[in-house]
């Protein structure tokens, strides 16, 4: 990608919004890619402003989506992609059998159902 192109794809990129979940600091992100923008036009490497960026994070306020953002900034800096990490899958434990043995209530018991 040249120089130009890799500028123009910092100044035209568009987040989107998040309002109830975590969500990076529009003006913390909106100052990095202008850090990243100057850096680009001068041929400047960005992994290093990307890697030493810290964007605050606002929750209950609007904010740039993280996952978006994060995958931008990876991308633009030449890093391995983002991926969103998830919660490691519970696994079920056998049910152990009961130890209480339930009987019959009366209404089974005369009519032949379970109530």
């Amino acid at each position: 990608m040249s120089e130009d192109e890799l500028v123009n794809r910092i100044v035209d990129v568009v987040f989107p919004a998040v309002k109830f979940s975590e969500g990076y600091d529009m003006d913390s992100v909106d100052q990095l890619l202008d850090q990243l923008e100057s850096a680009a036009s001068r041929g400047q490497p960005l992994q290093p402003i990307v890697m030493g960026a810290q964007l605050p994070t606002r929750k209950w306020a609007e904010g740039y989506d993280k996952g978006e953002v994060d995958r931008f900034l990876a991308d633009i800096a030449g890093l391995p992609p983002v991926t969103e990490s998830r919660p490691p899958e519970v696994q079920s434990r056998p049910v152990a059998p009961s130890v209480i043995e339930e009987k019959p209530s009366l209404m089974s018991r005369l009519f032949g159902r379970n109530t």
